[in-house]
């Protein structure tokens, strides 16, 4: 029986391929798939791919006709995979070899539908730990995670906590049973953060595990630094997305001003973005009038709040955009 599958989309991952690999293949669990999503590179990342599955049974390759992006070459592994939990790891990243053979005892002791490990972030060889410590002893895990993801890591935050999927194992029968997948990365982003929203809505045993197992590696050769990637449509598209999740799944008066927040966020982002990169008046102009359009738009900025710690400049830039889209 497949304990875990750790699904990997692979695109032009050069010189980093090798170290996730060979990471993967020294994992102590041999109940394991490694599932390697070819989404047609073409810088010969696949045939050191296949290099791999031929020394070792455990990588299983699948190959996309045509580029599909990072949230539909997941998908293609969710649907084929066998493993009781399902994790998911970037062609550029690298784990310790007792990772999964851990995450899967602890759920499995704990019935668990997902196990939690710390987000180990390295940028420019300097590596930034998250302590999710102060969940361990609290009973309202899902409550305080959902508020932090929908908030997007809230008034004093950059970002969530929770908003990556690298350092947690899931329980397949969720996945499978709600039928939901990542959002396709040609029209939304950020994918991971949607998906940890819907996860978490119907998961009902959540266990953190306060240990650092896991490297999330921040490229900025990497398609989520690419303009394409953070472009202000396929933002205020994540916004208009977890909307209607929240509506759908009867929680959006429990959660809406966390939402709120998410949605300041986004949308200042957005706006920022078309402005640093000059994309002209009628840009601008489209992007507001969205804003404006939706049912949340300017109660988001109604209340503006912004603790997080920045230049005098863009603290003021964002609060006078807040106070525009506020009227």
């Amino acid at each position: 029986m497949i304990k875990v599958s750790i699904i990997v989309p692979i695109y032009n991952a050069g010189a980093y391929l090798k170290d996730c690999l060979d990471a993967l293949h020294a994992q102590t669990m041999q109940d394991a798939e490694f599932i390697l999503v070819l989404d047609c590179p073409t810088d010969g990342s696949d045939d050191v791919a296949k290099q791999y599955a031929q020394n070792d049974s455990r990588f299983v390759i699948v190959k996309n006709d045509t580029n599909l992006h990072i949230g539909k070459s997941r998908n293609k592994g969710i649907d084929i995979a066998k493993g009781e939990y399902i994790a998911f790891c970037d062609h550029d990243d690298v784990m310790v070899p007792d990772m999964y053979e851990k995450l899967y005892h602890i759920a499995q002791k704990n019935n668990a539908d997902c196990v939690i490990s710390i987000p180990t972030i390295e940028e420019n060889t300097i590596k930034t730990y998250w302590s999710i410590q102060t969940l361990d002893k609290t009973k309202n895990k899902k409550q305080i995670i959902l508020k932090d993801l929908l908030s997007y890591g809230g008034t004093d935050q950059a970002i969530s906590k929770y908003c990556y999927i690298h350092n947690v194992i899931y329980r397949t029968k969720v996945i499978k049973e709600h039928t939901f997948r990542f959002v396709d990365t040609h029209i939304i982003t950020n994918e991971d953060v949607i998906f940890n929203i819907e996860f978490i809505l119907r998961a009902h045993t959540i266990i953190t595990f306060n240990e650092s197992l896991y490297t999330h590696r921040l490229i900025q050769t990497s398609t989520g630094h690419q303009q394409t990637y953070l472009d202000w449509k396929k933002r205020f598209q994540e916004v208009e997305y977890v909307y209607q999740l929240l509506v759908n799944t009867k929680v959006y008066e429990m959660y809406k001003e966390d939402f709120y927040l998410m949605a300041q966020k986004k949308f200042l982002d957005g706006i920022i973005a078309i402005l640093l990169h000059k994309e002209g008046l009628t840009t601008l102009s489209n992007a507001y009038r969205y804003i404006k359009s939706t049912p949340y738009g300017k109660l988001a900025f109604k209340n503006y709040r912004d603790n997080i710690q920045r230049p005098l400049l863009k603290k003021s830039g964002r609060k006078l955009i807040a106070a525009i889209l506020a009227l």
